[in-house]
């Protein structure tokens, strides 16, 4: 309740002093102007804020009509509209899935379109008719001060409501020197623009090769803060500028239109420039991730085979046939395995087979001094995990658990808690709490707990735990996710 009231008056205070700083640079209580920055600073502390914030818009608006010598009906009236349109503004672009950090060039275009077109013509139709209605404007002046009125309130929100959001997700202006010198330049260009060569209209759009400039190798921060500059030196400049040969309501037109034109360029490419960015940096970096695992991959299976090929050895000189045996079944189980790691997931059941045909082609070496015992709960035989993920714990706990007679006993156990998936590898290890740092091998747990990374990131965890009196258990747990069983073939 308490920061509630802070935001409260913080927006009040904000949205009250931009109208009277208005109404102070235009000597008086006339807020015809070519912007009006309370509209973006209403809908920008809403977005933020949410729709109870109102009370923040709509009493600082009917405050400042009073203190301009307006009618007390307008006054009350003609903000109420306005906040209503900010309010309904702020309601759509939630619908349509805003993103308040405007990270894409949709969000401009929502921005633009849903939060300040739409909803600020309105208004503008509001506030003429109540003009109308009280004799403050006659009759025939109707749609020249809805159009007014209502573009005023669009280039407000267009201008500055970007950078009040920018400016609440920490997106401040950054750039190098060439960033900033390109800024300067662009302040130079306004300036000749609006200024300095008087009423030729063609140089009004002077400014726009530097924005664009800005936009492309700034980003949005940038180019917001390049916007809000050119248009603050176009309004200082307007009266002797290029929008100043015509009538009046012609020159306020153009300029509007010259504003909104300006502003949504630059917010687009600034945008697109950052959007484009960043699909590069995720490709970059799914390459690199991918070289990685391949390079995981290159490792594990040439440790697999010499494992296998170890257990055939042992047996060529004392029984050939087993050993003939074996080849077959290290044939069939390196033509299981290989074809699994060309897929991202397998099923996790498949996964077992792999295991449980490695373990009969160990126990052709160990014969019975090997007791392994494989478990799988058909509820995650479907679960999709990546190729070759537990085979390197099996191999671990083979080549780690023998004691010092030979004998060595393995259990895999597969099944679903109350988290999700849990699977783990449990085996004798002779005094194995004495020596840990034999299981963290670079081709055994750490190749795992990367590929675990890569597949389901946070949600999954490996932990080493010991059991009295010589056992040692790894243990991969998997969160609950949306995605299970769509990726594998």
């Amino acid at each position: 309740m308490e920061r509630h009231a802070v935001r409260l008056l913080v927006l009040a205070a904000g949205v009250y002093l931009i109208t009277r700083g208005v109404a102070w640079v235009q000597g008086g209580g006339d807020f015809i102007t070519p912007i009006w920055p309370a509209c973006g600073i209403a809908l920008g502390g809403m977005l933020l804020w949410g729709a109870g914030m109102w009370p923040a818009i709509y009493v600082p608006m009917a405050l400042s009509s009073l203190a301009a010598g307006n009618s007390v009906a307008f006054a009350l009236l003609a903000p109420a509209g306005l906040t209503a349109a900010i309010q309904g503004a702020t309601l759509a672009l939630g619908r349509g899935k805003f993103d308040r950090e405007m990270r894409s060039t949709r969000d401009v275009l929502l921005l633009a379109a849903v939060g300040a077109i739409l909803p600020m013509l309105l208004a503008g139709v509001w506030s003429a008719s109540l003009m109308a209605l009280t004799e403050m404007i006659p009759r025939e002046a109707f749609f020249a001060t809805s159009l007014v009125y209502g573009l005023a309130n669009t280039t407000g929100i267009v201008v500055v409501a970007p950078l009040v959001l920018l400016a609440a997700a920490g997106r401040h202006p950054r750039g190098r020197w060439q960033e900033w010198a390109i800024f300067v330049s662009l302040l130079v260009s306004v300036w000749m623009a609006f200024h300095g060569f008087g009423h030729r209209t063609v140089l009004a759009y002077l400014p726009f090769p530097f924005l664009v400039w800005l936009a492309l190798t700034g980003g949005l921060p940038l180019a917001a803060l390049g916007i809000l500059a050119v248009v603050v030196g176009a309004v200082g400049f307007s009266g002797s500028g290029p929008f100043s040969g015509g009538s009046p309501l012609e020159n306020f037109a153009q300029f509007e239109i010259y504003i909104g034109i300006f502003a949504t360029t630059g917010l687009l490419l600034g945008a697109g420039s950052e959007a484009q960015r960043r699909e590069k940096e995720l490709r970059s970096a799914a390459a690199v991730r991918e070289a990685e695992m391949e390079r995981i991959k290159s490792q594990i299976h040439p440790h697999f085979l010499f494992n296998c090929l170890a257990a055939i050895h042992s047996l060529a000189g004392t029984n050939a046939a087993a050993a003939r045996a074996g080849i077959i079944a290290l044939s069939d189980l390196l033509r299981a395995s290989l074809d699994a790691a060309g897929e991202k997931f397998v099923p996790l059941g498949r996964e077992i087979t792999i295991i449980g045909n490695y373990l009969a082609l160990q126990r052709m070496r160990f014969e019975d001094a090997l007791d392994a015992t494989v478990d799988c709960s058909p509820a995650v035989a479907s679960f999709p995990v990546p190729p070759m993920l537990i085979q390197p714990l099996v191999e671990n706990a083979i080549k780690h658990g023998p004691d010092e007679n030979g004998h060595v006993a393995v259990k895999v156990l597969a099944y679903e808690n109350a988290a999700g998936l849990y699977v783990s590898v449990k085996n004798t290890a002779p005094d194995c709490a004495a020596r840990p740092q034999d299981w963290k091998d670079g081709v055994g747990l750490a190749s795992v707990k990367r590929r675990m990374e890569e597949a389901w990131g946070g949600r999954a965890t490996l932990r080493l735990t010991t059991e009295d009196p010589n056992w040692i258990v790894v243990g991969i747990q998997v969160m609950q996710g949306g995605n299970e069983g769509s990726d594998h073939g």
